[in-house]
């Protein structure tokens, strides 16, 4: 029954795409931190929106439009992440390091045996693992606040190229950057 109700679990937990990619972003369905990651991206992308609505049409509109796209990949590419963020930390919150170290504790107060031995190595076992999901967390948490960063940075050059109606190559530029972001996150 437990192996059953992982893999029940696992197929649960794999993203549905619509060709290739998920189309539903649903920010709630995410505990926090995660939930608020994903909503500044999509608030950047909104941003980004607003800033070129009042470009007239043209090569200067064509080249936003691109920037756009790429934009939409990487707030599709935030969700991604947020998702696979928030079912580590869930995953996490099952291990009670605090039982554990308790229980680590009482298992080195005892006198020395093969089975007090194997069970020592067990919960350092499996503290060690609590250990490496913070650090996967961690990092990932730190990887979606950079993006949004610089995804906000990226709204507000396009700002700036919106109003000022600059030329092609700073429009190149951003379409670069934005691309290269949309690549970090994947």
């Amino acid at each position: 029954l437990g192996a059953l109700a992982y893999g029940i679990r696992l197929l649960a937990a794999v993203p549905r795409a619509a060709g290739g990619r998920d189309t539903a972003i649903a920010p709630r369905s995410l505990d926090q931190p995660w939930r608020g990651a994903v909503e500044r991206v999509q608030n950047s992308r909104r941003d980004f929106e607003e800033a070129t609505r009042s470009v007239v049409e043209g090569p200067l509109k064509d080249r936003l439009d691109g920037v756009a796209a790429r934009l939409d990949r990487a707030v599709q590419e935030a969700w991604r992440i947020a998702k696979a963020g928030n079912l580590l930390s869930r995953g996490r919150k099952q291990i009670d390091t605090t039982r554990i170290e308790s229980e680590l504790d009482y298992a080195r107060s005892r006198p020395v045996g093969s089975s007090t031995a194997e069970t020592i190595a067990a919960m350092e076992s499996q503290l060690a693992s609590a250990a490496r999901l913070d650090a996967t967390i961690q990092d990932t948490y730190d990887r979606l606040v950079l993006l949004d960063a610089r995804t906000d940075e990226a709204v507000a050059r396009a700002v700036e190229l919106s109003v000022s109606q600059v030329d092609d190559q700073a429009i190149g530029e951003l379409d670069s950057d934005v691309g290269q972001i949309a690549g970090d996150m994947e």
